[in-house]
């Protein structure tokens, strides 16, 4: 089944999913009971079950609760409530930027993170970690052996027979068995694969692009699911509009162009909001794009020249699209210019609210902010 192309922002129409890490805790083992012999100690020892692994989550309700770590994660991130090193650009050294809660300088290539042990993320121009995986769960302990039951007593001596002589004695009784040796206790569970839960029908998870065997990269379907593919060449922005499947590992095919996908409500996109995908108009799971925060009157500067750029649904974000050619009519969003945008069927001039670039500076439905300037068109 091939990829979803999908769009977003004013004909942006997009698609979703989220991850939690596995408990990693194994649990006690219980020993089982021990059978009853007379008089015997008849309980059979408890077996203690070992911790499973640790997957190195400190969990946190704000700030407070990081406060002197060694590892220096002393910030709460508070949608995932672990401590972790950062959660905005403020949180790290000048010169570096919080990448996936870590602080890591940019990059262009992979070349330039490897030493530190990441890779580079080549949406955010930051080096990024890898993903982990937590630790398996320790096994439970043995149960503990029964008590032994106690010897039977001596049965009593026969009475005296007749003048026909004695008696015969009376036979010693049995011997109490002994108890039986309590059971092992059942063996602590597996830790859980450290971030990635995949939702019920769907192969893997696409926010955070794990879930599928290795040298595959997890992407949208055309029915809108997770499913595993084989990895494209196409990085950010690369033109996907004849082929979806063109994308490299990680991104999807929105608005014809390929983009990184990212878990709504995370901070995978660094200091870039991910802006939520929907598919005929509905949020798939929490599914979402990195999203550029271009300026839709200078577009070039944060997504090249032949690209225009739209607001994202809602306006709480700014997306690159392909650019068009047309100043004055247009029947499709795309159909217009970089610069312009697609108001009916006629192409509009972007323009900043109260910078004067223009008589008039109109907003529109899901105009967007972006660094504290709101954009509209000229009227």
């Amino acid at each position: 089944m091939f990829p979803m192309r999908m769009s977003l922002g004013f004909v942006f129409t997009a698609l979703a999913l989220a991850a939690c890490g596995g408990s990693n805790s194994g649990g006690l083992g219980v020993g089982g009971s021990a059978g009853a012999g007379a008089g015997g100690d008849s309980s059979g020892g408890s077996g203690a079950g070992g911790n499973g692994g640790t997957g190195a989550v400190t969990g946190c309700i704000n700030s407070l609760d990081c406060v002197g770590h060694a590892d220096g994660k002393t910030v709460c991130e508070p949608n995932l409530g672990v401590c972790v090193e950062c959660v905005g650009e403020a949180d790290c050294e000048e010169g570096l930027f919080c990448s996936r809660n870590v602080c890591a300088p940019s990059c262009k290539s992979d070349k330039e993170c490897t030493p530190l042990g990441m890779l580079c993320d080549f949406v955010t121009g930051f080096c990024s970690p890898p993903t982990s995986n937590g630790g398996a769960g320790g096994s439970a302990g043995n149960g503990g052996s029964g008590g032994s039951g106690a010897n039977g007593g001596s049965s009593g001596s026969g009475g005296s027979s007749g003048n026909a002589g004695s008696g015969a004695s009376g036979g010693n009784g049995a011997s109490g068995g002994n108890g039986a040796s309590g059971g092992n206790g059942a063996s602590g569970g597996n830790g859980g694969s450290g971030g990635c839960e995949v939702p019920s029908g769907w192969a893997c998870n696409v926010g955070w692009d794990c879930g599928c065997p290795a040298g595959q990269t997890c992407d949208l379907s055309a029915s809108a699911v997770g499913e595993c593919r084989a990895p494209g060449t196409g990085g950010p922005l690369a033109d996907c509009a004849s082929n979806p499947a063109v994308c490299a590992a990680g991104y999807g095919c929105v608005d014809n162009l390929c983009k990184r996908w990212c878990t709504v409500g995370t901070s995978a996109c660094g200091s870039k909001p991910c802006t939520p995908v929907t598919s005929s108009g509905n949020p798939v799971g929490d599914v979402g794009v990195c999203a550029e925060q271009c300026s839709p009157t200078s577009p070039a500067a944060g997504c090249g020249a032949g690209y225009g750029c739209e607001p994202a649904t809602g306006g709480v974000a700014t997306t690159c699209v392909p650019g068009g050619t047309s100043t004055t009519s247009c029947f499709l969003g795309e159909s217009c210019a970089p610069g312009y945008h697609c108001d009916g069927s006629n192409c509009v001039r972007w323009c900043r609210v109260g910078y004067g670039d223009c008589a008039t500076c109109n907003t529109i439905t899901d105009s967007p902010t972006v660094n504290g300037v709101t954009y509209g068109v000229c009227g």
